[in-house]
């Protein structure tokens, strides 16, 4: 899936601005990147473009999951060694400031979470019960995650019923991807976008398809 768990951020949070940036097909993290390092973008080559993406990336995830300055600076000092924890603070309350609704949605899933002492999922309406203390980090991204898993795991038995086992086949489901085997790849590529491509919670969710010989060796088609 492209993007899922953004998506469905998008979806539960109702964040004019990721709303726009995925009905336009455009890239989060770079129109993130963009918003949050414009002097930098501006002035950046192609491959520190890249870079930039990369930087901001982790930030779209951890910030919509409730992580904490340190926590993004610890992983993103790994491969930008010159970023600061101060740095980390000021970018971390721009992109507050970017994706606003973010926050309200966070504070109101908070709300929710402290007042019933459980949290749950807007398709499949499982739930989570905390059983004391309500986790910041776990009431915002039990929604989103479970989500993802609820979309992947509908999915699957629809491609499943497609293929012709045993010459086609499912290999593994990993996280929000499907790797799958068989003799005509065109075909398998049909079968995955067609039965992954949905619209849920007022948002599409689209798919990237990838082959190859092996999992290291994908390139997209």
């Amino acid at each position: 899936y492209d993007q899922l768990e953004l998506r469905i951020i998008a979806a539960l949070s109702q964040d004019p601005r990721l709303l726009e940036v995925f009905a336009s097909g455009l890239d989060p993290h770079e129109e993130t990147a963009k918003w949050l390092l414009k002097d930098e973008w501006r002035l950046a080559s192609t491959d520190e473009r890249k870079a930039l993406r990369d930087l901001v990336k982790p930030i779209n995830y951890g910030a919509a999951y409730e992580g904490g300055p340190r926590k993004l600076w610890s992983v993103a000092v790994i491969d930008f060694p010159e970023m600061t924890l101060d740095r980390m603070r000021r970018l971390l309350d721009k992109w507050f400031t970017v994706y606003a609704g973010v926050k309200t949605w966070q504070l109101a899933t908070m709300k929710f979470a402290e007042d019933h002492g459980y949290i749950e999922k807007p398709l499949s309406g499982h739930r989570m019960y905390f059983g004391g203390r309500v986790k910041p980090t776990e009431a915002c991204n039990y929604p989103v995650q479970g989500t993802a898993g609820d979309i992947i795991n509908e999915a699957t038995p629809i491609v499943s019923s497609a293929l012709r086992w045993p010459a086609e086949g499912i290999l593994a489901q990993v996280h929000d991807s499907l790797v799958t085997d068989g003799p005509n790849w065109r075909r398998l590529a049909g079968i995955l976008r067609d039965a992954m491509t949905v619209t849920k919670l007022g948002i599409p969710f689209t798919v990237t398809v990838k082959r190859g010989p092996n999992w290291g060796e994908m390139k997209r088609v």
